[in-house]
């Protein structure tokens, strides 16, 4: 896909303590993905707030692990959902996958601690990694097979970015596991009115309905009711809100794809 050409976009940060005092209030932005956890002795102390202050703006949000692989991937896992079960279903998890040691297989790492966090949950997280050391660098197949959203990070140049312009910034990262990536960090060097200090820059190749879909990705079952109608009637609620979705994203793509062959 030529993600620039998209036809709808959001421009976001993702942000953690080093950004320690800033009020999502003072900037502009589409959406905010924080840090939450680290490891299995980590919780970031300015993640709820800003979550806090996403919400009370009406902006997608979400929140993020940081991978530790010497430690279990399944306690780290545990870990991650311990401290952040209310956000599952309403914020956008993720696995920041960009850590290796020694000979530990960071695949299977990862493939643990994702398939960890589906069965605790019910939501399959995205996973954010660099492009060539990372998604380049192995068979990720094991991972792709859960269904879990590629974030990527590649910086094609080291200049300040003013303000949001994923145009300017080169040529999308291009995967060579997953069939397409769903958001790409594209500096480290953002600047935005409001805040004097460098953002991480992110774009979202999707509109609200699509990052909301990733949010309860995977969550396809209701409360035990008794009710079985009434059950089967909100799962064919949650199937065609999906349906629609994907619908989106296709027609996205097949308008890309024409663009392309012209």
């Amino acid at each position: 896909l030529v993600y620039e050409q998209m036809a709808e976009i959001m421009n976001g940060i993702d942000i953690s303590n080093w950004q320690a005092g800033l009020n999502l209030k003072d900037i502009e932005f589409d959406f905010v993905i924080c840090k939450a956890t680290e490891g299995i002795g980590f919780v970031d102390p300015y993640c709820d707030q800003w979550i806090q202050q996403a919400i009370a703006l009406g902006k997608p949000w979400g929140f993020y692990h940081f991978m530790r692989p010497t430690n279990d991937p399944v306690k780290e896992a545990q870990f991650f959902v311990e401290h952040t079960s209310a956000y599952f279903g309403k914020g956008l998890p993720v696995l920041d996958a960009e850590v290796k040691y020694g000979n530990i297989d960071v695949v299977d790492w990862c493939y643990q601690f994702l398939s960890e966090v589906i069965r605790l949950t019910g939501i399959k997280p995205l996973i954010y990694m660099s492009e060539q050391s990372f998604e380049w660098a192995y068979d990720w197949s094991k991972v792709v097979s859960l269904d879990c959203g590629l974030w990527c990070a590649a910086y094609r140049t080291a200049n300040t970015f003013n303000g949001f312009s994923p145009n300017s910034a080169g040529q999308p990262p291009r995967p060579k596991n997953w069939p397409f990536i769903c958001m790409w960090q594209y500096t480290s060097k953002g600047r935005l009115d409001g805040w004097n200090g460098n953002l991480d820059f992110d774009v979202f190749y999707g509109n609200r309905t699509i990052w909301d879909a990733y949010v309860t990705s995977g969550k396809n079952t209701v409360p035990d009711t008794g009710d079985k109608d009434k059950e089967i009637a909100e799962l064919e609620q949650k199937v065609a809100k999906l349906k629609s979705a994907m619908d989106d994203i296709i027609e996205m793509a097949n308008s890309v794809l024409k663009e392309v062959k012209q």
